[in-house]
């Protein structure tokens, strides 16, 4: 087993605990066990382990893994990509799911507030999985990626996208992606 991956079952356990315990020498003892995972955080990433620790308190309760979700858009044989704003890395656009939201209106959502884009979402084409470790994550996600098509709206730059093309499979090679994103590219083009 990978460090990342101890230290995130013990913070689960522990921030499990924080929530469901009501003794406090078990509140104490779950308290240590995160503040030691902080902390070696901390020496694995070079943040500040109290800044690591507060992050960890505020996410409270039963510790599951977070969703992601993308879309999928092609046209023929080219799909949509966007340029990120935070790493001018290349991606299939969407972001974190939300509370009170289905998969399907975090997608439309997501691709209405990065790109302008009204979007209706068709069906589920994979999940992708990264886990302690990937990419300097800390925490398990699963991202799902939905096939969807655009149903009004003209692109427009956000916050979040500077650019947006669409790609054929012989351009995957030539972008800087963002995390796994050319693995999502590449599950498309299997299927288009």
């Amino acid at each position: 087993m990978n460090i990342l991956k101890l230290l995130e079952e013990i913070r689960g356990i522990a921030q499990n605990g924080l929530y469901y315990s009501k003794n406090e020498y078990d509140q104490e003892r779950y308290n240590q066990l995160l503040n030691l995972c902080s902390k070696q955080y901390s020496n694995l990433f070079g943040f500040s382990s109290k800044i690591i620790s507060e992050t960890f308190l505020k996410d409270i309760g039963h510790v599951t893994p977070k969703i992601g979700v993308n879309a999928a858009i092609y046209d023929g044989t080219k799909l949509l990509v966007t340029r990120r704003s935070d790493d001018n890395c290349w991606e299939l656009p969407g972001g974190w799911a939300e509370l009170g939201e289905t998969p399907y209106q975090t997608v439309e959502r997501e691709l209405k507030e990065e790109t302008s884009l009204c979007i209706k979402v068709q069906e589920l084409i994979d999940v992708f999985t990264r886990i302690p470790g990937d990419f300097n994550q800390t925490f398990t996600s699963y991202h799902l990626l939905f096939k969807a098509i655009i149903v009004d709206g003209i692109f427009e730059t956000s916050l979040e996208t500077t650019a947006m093309k669409f790609i054929t499979k012989s351009k995957i090679a030539d972008l800087k992606w963002h995390k796994d994103h050319n693995k999502m590219a590449e599950k498309v083009f299997e299927i288009i």
